[in-house]
């Protein structure tokens, strides 16, 4: 509807209030522009420009209308998160925190379904590095309870916690599929469907951490070696930022490529959207975009 011009305001009248407790640039731009797009009025808030969690406590009942507003928060801890959904009276969506990135979960299914036409059901979600990061753990959930079977590939002192494992095994054994984690990174992606990696070091995380995680996860690199031994259909995906050396940029760069964040604003801004209502090319990290080649 919207590269056709088709005014879909459907959220006309109504409020989101985006708050951020750590600087955003593609979760924050998703959620405003698709608010707007909706016709909803958006206030931005971050721990700079606002009294957030100083004089005005998340756990403290916010003066929201039930009626017209609903609040979207990127948070440091998942219980600032819940304490807002308990205090706050209006609905809240969980936009990031340091255990679970819904929001980024919804648009990487939403790619591996459009590559795959909807056919995912038995398909193998390939998880390199440090899983047990947060978008480790919400692909986890997501392909247990979609019958999707998912494989965490890392050191053994970087896997998800035991807690979430096995609270997905039986997800998943109702639904067919399977959990593998593993530490060898040519059994993971033999015959993989989808290979997916993150960045080694998250947000806020001192600059110091480099050269252990490195050493650590150097092992774990997405290469075109390691694509090579997944199915020729296979596609790769990231959660930019990416930082790459001329090897993975020729990853990034393959045809099969996807970045997921190009369904960001669709699944963020209605549960109705059809992914081909994306404004972005099918294939995102090919040699034309500036930011995937070499410099």
């Amino acid at each position: 509807m919207k590269r056709a011009g088709v005014p879909h305001r459907y959220l006309e009248g109504k409020n989101i209030v985006l708050l951020f407790q750590k600087t955003s640039t593609r979760t924050r731009c998703a959620f405003e522009v698709g608010a707007m797009d909706l016709g909803m009025g958006v206030t931005y808030l971050d721990p700079n420009s606002s009294q957030m969690g100083k004089k005005s406590p998340l756990r403290t009942p916010l003066a929201f209308s039930a009626a017209s507003m609903t609040a979207s928060s990127s948070a440091a801890a998942q219980t600032d998160v819940e304490d807002l959904a308990a205090n706050a009276g209006v609905p809240v969506w969980n936009g990031l925190t340091t255990e679970w990135h819904p929001t980024q979960m919804l648009a990487d299914i939403l790619t591996v379904q459009e590559n795959f036409n909807y056919d995912i059901k038995g398909r193998t979600l390939v998880f390199m590095g440090d899983c047990k990061n947060n978008v480790a753990r919400s692909l986890m959930v997501v392909c247990a309870k979609l019958g999707m079977n998912f494989v965490a590939c890392g050191p053994k002192h970087c896997m998800p916690g035991d807690d979430v494992v096995e609270a997905c095994k039986p997800i998943a054994a109702e639904n067919g599929c399977t959990i593998l984690l593993t530490d060898d990174p040519k059994e993971a992606c033999t015959n993989a469907d989808v290979i997916y990696t993150d960045v080694w070091v998250s947000m806020g995380e001192p600059d110091e951490v480099w050269a252990e995680r490195i050493k650590e996860l150097e092992p774990y690199r997405v290469t075109a070696e390691l694509m090579a031994l997944a199915k020729p259909e296979a596609i790769f995906l990231h959660c930019p930022p990416a930082s790459t050396t001329p090897t993975p940029r020729l990853v990034l760069r393959r045809p099969s490529s996807s970045a997921s964040p190009r369904w960001k604003l669709p699944t963020r801004s209605s549960s109705r959207s059809s992914p081909r209502s994306s404004t972005r090319l099918r294939t995102v990290c090919t040699p034309s975009r500036l930011s995937c080649t070499p410099p």
